[in-house]
C-alpha cells in the first residue's frame, strides 16, 4: 500500500465502498488510511449516491425520475396559483 498515491488509494477505496458490502472501517483497513478519511472521501465524493445509482435498476431510476418530475411539477404549479 505504501506505494499507492493518495489518489490511488481513493479510487481503490471508491471501488470497494460502490461494488463491495463493506464497512467504512474494512475499507480503511484494505486501502491502509484511517476510516475517517474513508468517511470524508464517502462525503466529499457523495459516494453513497452513486453507489445508489449503480445498485438500482433502470426502471427504478427512471421511476425516481418520474416522481422528481411529478414534485416539482407541483411545486410549480403551487407557486404560480399563489
Amino acid at each position: 500500500m505504501a506505494n499507492m498515491t493518495t489518489s490511488q488509494k481513493q479510487d481503490w477505496a471508491k471501488t470497494l465502498f460502490i461494488k463491495e458490502n463493506l464497512t467504512q472501517g474494512e475499507i480503511a483497513e484494505r486501502v491502509g488510511v484511517a476510516r475517517a478519511t474513508v468517511n470524508r472521501w464517502v462525503k466529499a465524493g457523495k459516494w453513497e449516491e452513486l453507489k445508489a445509482g449503480i445498485t438500482l435498476t433502470n426502471e427504478e431510476q427512471i421511476a425516481s425520475l418520474y416522481r422528481q418530475v411529478a414534485e416539482l411539477n407541483k411545486k410549480i404549479m403551487f407557486q404560480s396559483t399563489h
